[in-house]
């Protein structure tokens, strides 16, 4: 008796992120997979013909694939299956003999590579943001299309996905970086014209002068997000950064891939590697009493590998780049309330109305130094100050936080 479709559109797309990968399973072994961030891609399990081996295909990523579409390509993958042919097989021999190497996905490694290994080379945090970003929004849809078939409007599909879940920066981020790309692959012959400069048209996307990230400010509701984040269920890893955030005030990157080698937990001092920072320079963040009341029961937890906040899926690689964000909904916040970045907002408000010398809230935010006298103190310069606001400032917060009504 033939299986039966058990998905309907509703339910795909109320599908929320969970802690864990998990799937929604529809007829005849496809399922949909919905990882923590939110992502959502379509996937088949087969044998191999040849071995009997399980596998797993994927089908490809919704919304882009519907789930008409996903289950077209399943019955097609299984009539391959009964002739003998192995799909996954298959999809690799036509890219191989179709494309070569001259997809997009290959020609943008070789963009990426020549950034890393260039004279001003990338930061490993910035590396990791843009692959990141590519692996996540562009290579499923258009990686394995040779540069030169890839039109302005199916380049718009990919740049218009992206701002449809209201992350316009980066879709303009990735906008940039897809330009450099076509301009690389026309330069090496495999295109004409650049998808992603034809569409830089006024209107496409909002002035970036002047952005300013959602942040809390007021006293009431930072209190209140305090005591938000206090009763998150879930991982105590997400939970531990989430709490943190707020205490140390650096950009979301540098708290996702922070290293337990570079904390120093009995002088109370994180120094964030020059490779990591925007800024290609050492920053020094003093942790308060209540930083380290966190991350001294997180080190029993995450102290035996590399990073402090590791990927729920593996401890090789830091927590991904979405995570703090899907936390925040998880509490209730939209992306118009606050972001992972909004804590920095929230801290420089704060700190500034508190009347503390602006030199040491600048430093501490590891900002740009336009004062060129300023500039040339090393990177300790008002540390034994910096120490102290920053102890203030969470003195601060935890009274917010128990300032219930």
């Amino acid at each position: 008796m033939p299986q039966i479709n058990k998905l309907n559109d509703r339910m795909i797309k109320n599908a929320k992120p969970r802690e864990k990968v998990y799937e929604l399973h529809d007829g005849r072994n496809l399922s949909l997979e919905v990882t923590p961030e939110g992502g959502k891609r379509w996937r088949l399990r087969y044998r191999r013909p040849a071995t009997g081996k399980a596998n797993r295909l994927t089908l490809g990523v919704y919304p882009a694939v519907s789930l008409s579409e996903a289950r077209a390509r399943r019955d097609q993958a299984l009539m391959d299956i009964a002739q003998g042919i192995d799909p996954s097989e298959k999809r690799k021999e036509v890219h191989r003999h179709v494309k070569g190497e001259d997809t997009f996905e290959h020609v943008a490694r070789k963009w990426i590579d020549e950034h890393v290994n260039g004279e001003n080379g990338w930061s490993d945090g910035h590396l990791e943001t843009v692959v990141s970003r590519l692996e996540k929004n562009v290579f499923p849809f258009i990686g394995d299309r040779y540069p030169g078939d890839i039109t302005p409007p199916e380049f718009l599909e990919v740049i218009n996905r992206i701002k449809g879940r209201g992350a316009t920066s980066v879709a303009q981020r990735v906008r940039q970086m897809c330009q450099q790309i076509f301009a690389k692959a026309i330069g090496e012959g495999l295109a004409v014209h650049n998808p992603a400069e034809s569409i830089n048209y006024r209107g496409l996307f909002p002035s970036m002068s002047g952005r300013h990230f959602p942040a809390i400010i007021q006293p009431k509701e930072i209190g209140q997000l305090l005591r938000d984040i206090d009763k998150l269920e879930g991982s105590f890893v997400v939970k531990s950064a989430l709490r943190l955030a707020p205490y140390v005030f650096v950009r979301p990157g540098e708290i996702r891939s922070a290293e337990w080698a570079d904390i120093d937990l009995r002088n109370a001092m994180w120094i964030i590697p020059a490779a990591k920072t925007k800024l290609r320079r050492d920053h020094m963040v003093p942790l308060s009493r209540q930083s380290l009341a966190i991350l001294n029961p997180l080190f029993q937890y995450t102290g035996g590998g590399r990073f402090v906040f590791p990927s729920i899926r593996t401890s090789e690689r830091p927590m991904s780049e979405n995570t703090l964000n899907v936390a925040i909904r998880r509490l209730g916040y939209t992306k118009d309330d606050l972001v992972a970045h909004g804590f920095r907002a929230m801290a420089t408000t704060v700190l500034n109305e508190m009347g503390l010398d602006t030199r040491y809230v600048e430093r501490q935010m590891a900002h740009v130094v336009k004062n060129k006298v300023e500039a040339v103190y090393n990177r300790a310069m008002h540390i034994d100050s910096r120490i102290e606001m920053m102890q203030v400032y969470a003195d601060y917060l935890d009274q917010l936080r128990s300032m219930v009504e």
